[in-house]
């Protein structure tokens, strides 16, 4: 299954001036990375190209698929940018090139400490919305009465 998803890829590649391998029919993710769909399900190109070149399983959450050092590209997908790696050496990396966030850099952002919802709320404890949540599920269980209604008559 993956020989042929890799072939597809490579009939559609771009081959950027450094020598990266893009893709150009695939979403891109929050980071920057870009997704491609196996099964119904949301896989990182380069941890699928990692996985076909390395000869490695795509599910095993045990590795990631880590960008070498020369390449800062998250679109890129050629296996010569990338190698089979932990967490901490995904933290080494992102140390070494000035990309690591601390927890206190998550903590110091300001949609952490928020007080109120969107929708005005005011927050209890962190999470989702208490008074949102009951909104939530009175408009699912009224839904559902509906349904049943028409189904009943």
């Amino acid at each position: 299954m993956l020989e042929k998803l890799i072939k597809r890829l490579q009939s559609r590649k771009i081959i950027t001036v450094k020598g990266c391998w893009e893709s150009n029919f695939s979403e891109v993710g929050e980071s920057g990375h870009v997704q491609i769909g196996i099964n119904g399900k949301l896989y990182y190109i380069h941890r699928v190209s990692a996985a076909y070149y390395f000869n490695l399983n795509y599910n095993d959450k045990s590795w990631l698929a880590l960008h070498k050092n020369e390449c800062h590209n998250p679109k890129c997908w050629n296996p010569e940018h990338l190698y089979a790696g932990s967490n901490k050496d995904n933290h080494k990396d992102s140390k070494l090139i000035g990309t690591f966030k601390s927890l206190g850099d998550y903590q110091s952002n300001k949609s952490l400490n928020k007080t109120h919802c969107p929708k005005g709320h005011p927050h209890i404890k962190k999470g989702s919305c208490p008074e949102c949540n009951k909104i939530r599920v009175r408009e699912f269980m009224r839904k559902k009465r509906n349904s049943i209604r028409r189904y009943i008559k």
